[in-house]
């Protein structure tokens, strides 16, 4: 069903160069950047956006996709891969979206 390599990130115009400052640099000893990645992991806490999680029999993989952010897809080997997949997939969404000066939809809540 989807054919796309493991680590493929489908949000919009996030180049991989983006995802790898916000999510690797973390283990450099700038403080600076520690905080800024620390930051948006704290933000993250705040935010529950849904993740819909369903298996791929064709490609044996567990496939992401955040409804309420366009384009946000991703999947994982494993259903815990996936999770940390697809909140990563969030976090650089939005980091993306709020540099590129989009708007971003609010978090859909369960009544």
């Amino acid at each position: 069903m989807y054919r796309t390599h493991p680590q493929t990130l489908t949000y919009p115009s996030l180049m991989p160069s983006a995802y790898h400052e916000i999510f690797s640099t973390a283990r450099h000893s700038d403080p600076s950047t520690i905080a800024r990645v620390n930051n948006r992991r704290d933000i993250m806490n705040d935010i529950h956006y849904s993740m819909i999680i369903q298996w791929d029999e064709d490609d044996k993989i567990f496939v992401v996709d955040v409804p309420e952010l366009p384009g946000c897809m991703i999947h994982g080997k494993t259903y815990e891969e996936a999770v940390q997949q697809g909140k990563e997939a969030i976090e650089g969404w939005l980091h993306v979206a709020k540099e590129l000066g989009w708007s971003i939809p609010a978090p859909k809540v369960a009544v």
